[in-house]
């Protein structure tokens, strides 16, 4: 395993292992849960198209990010308008 994947830290009681944080683009992550609820929507008979709308992709994703806060780092490059910010962050 190489060192720049896993960090060591140690403490004089105990040593902690602390894992690498994947990085994600908003816009990134906002397109695979649309694209995951348009998949249900044509997979399951019992829901119609149509039935996940923006406020469900918004909610699920900070649900998502509430959950993997430790786990991943995310670059928010989507403006308040829902529009693609172009540029380094």
């Amino acid at each position: 395993m190489k060192l720049s994947n896993c960090l060591l830290f140690c403490n004089h009681k105990s040593e902690m292992k602390m894992k690498e944080k994947r990085e994600y683009k908003k816009s990134e992550l906002l397109d695979m849960i649309k694209d995951g609820f348009y998949e249900i929507e044509n997979v399951c008979s019992d829901i119609e198209l149509g039935c996940f709308g923006d406020e469900d992709v918004e909610s699920f994703y900070e649900f998502l990010i509430s959950k993997h806060k430790d786990e991943w780092i995310i670059i928010d490059d989507v403006s308040e308008e829902g529009e693609y910010y172009e540029g380094a962050f």
